[in-house]
């Protein structure tokens, strides 16, 4: 069985970019939708790009 990877986005393209990337590899990537349908995003209170990917990172970490 492949390790998953949830990937914490809902962009189709970033999606099927991830996963043409990933599976070759033995990974399986899925959404974390596919994961946690219901899960909301976290706000955005960062004052970086960095700040808020970190924060979303660890959001659904933790949620998942």
């Amino acid at each position: 069985m492949a390790e998953k990877i949830v990937l914490a986005t809902h962009n189709a393209g970033k999606i099927r970019e991830f996963k043409s990337i990933l599976e070759p590899l033995g990974y399986e990537a899925v959404s974390v939708h596919d994961v946690i349908a219901d899960i909301t995003e976290p706000e955005e209170t960062g004052k970086t790009f960095a700040e808020n990917a970190l924060l979303k990172a660890s959001y659904y970490m933790k949620a998942t």
